[in-house]
């Protein structure tokens, strides 16, 4: 895919890094979540990093006209190591170490995002924190930073379900994925339907055929962090389900 596509789909400066990130090979396949036994256990660990990409596009962005840089900081299989570092660096932020719906604490992820100018120069940085948690051959993210742009929606608040939790605004969506090869064009009304945010278009370099997926997300903002939790495989888990676990951590 050229950048010429990039400038005609008009994404946000933080899609387009992504998807340029995805062009050059860094994009983790979902679908090796589908293998079995001890490579399903590391390719639903590695899931993390494919709802990271995504992620980046709901949970914050940065300023129009900058782009940014994502790289893993550190990580952890002890959730109370994990919870010590989110502690220093995101300090008020909740988290569990188990769901009632069964999930529980597997690894946690610092990510460190550099913010860059139009020449890619680094003007400033910022620190992402996910918790990956499994049930069985199922997984769920809690992507958490500090709050760099409003959870609620500006437009279109229909493609949401929303709830009050504790007085926070909670935010739900199944949100249609398309991911491509990195030669591969989506159609006008693919692009059209991108540029709106109604629907979410990954590139990947090691794909060679077009899939669709849907990505399920929980979203709110509280002391001035952003909660993300998601997952591109629910499982049995419901609407009703996610707006349960959200509360889990609001009133953690």
């Amino acid at each position: 895919m050229k950048r010429d596509l990039l400038d005609r789909l008009n994404p946000t400066a933080e899609q387009k890094a992504r998807m340029l990130y995805n062009i050059r090979g860094g994009h983790v396949q979902h679908h090796w979540l589908h293998r079995r036994n001890l490579v399903r256990r590391l390719a639903a660990l590695l899931c993390a990093v494919l709802v990271a990409a995504t992620s980046a596009a709901i949970a914050g962005g940065t300023p129009f006209g900058l782009q940014s840089s994502r790289r893993t900081k550190e990580s952890w299989s002890d959730f109370g190591q994990t919870a010590s570092y989110a502690d220093k660096y995101v300090p008020g932020m909740k988290y569990v170490e188990s769901f009632s719906t069964g999930y529980t604490f597997e690894k946690g992820i610092a990510y460190s995002t550099d913010v860059k100018d139009k020449s890619w120069n680094t003007i400033g940085s910022y620190t992402s924190i996910y918790l990956h948690y499994i049930n069985g051959r199922q997984s769920i993210n809690l992507h958490t930073e500090t709050d760099r742009n409003s959870t609620e929606p500006t437009s279109h608040p229909e493609w949401y379900r929303i709830r009050i939790i504790n007085g926070i605004p909670v935010y739900y969506r199944e949100w249609q994925t398309i991911s491509l090869p990195s030669d591969a064009q989506p159609t006008p009304e693919e692009e059209k339907k991108f540029n709106s945010g109604e629907i979410n278009i990954n590139w990947d370099a090691q794909s060679t055929s077009r899939t669709e997926s849907t990505y399920y997300f929980i979203k709110w903002t509280e002391s001035g962090i952003d909660y993300l939790l998601s997952t591109y495989y629910p499982g049995d888990l419901t609407e009703d389900d996610f707006f349960q676990m959200a509360e889990e951590i609001i009133t953690s």
